[in-house]
């Protein structure tokens, strides 16, 4: 499953939502992520059963799988 991930300098997660933001494109339109310069903003594959996940239990999985792309 494609998923963005916003986390901040110390790597903590701030957000994530399900897609790729270079994926949503309709016609003309396009949609694209804007960070402060303290934010990072990661796109990432993980396992399908994560669309299933609770937020706090998707950010702990998320956060490991963060850890181990490094």
């Amino acid at each position: 499953m494609k998923l963005s991930v916003i986390t901040n300098q110390s790597g903590e997660i701030l957000g994530t939502f399900k897609g790729h933001a270079k994926d949503f494109q309709y016609g003309d339109f396009k949609a694209s992520i804007v960070v402060s310069k303290d934010q990072k903003h990661h796109e990432i594959e993980v396992p399908d059963e994560f669309e299933h996940l609770g937020a706090e239990e998707l950010h702990k999985n998320v956060a490991a799988h963060l850890k181990k792309s490094k």
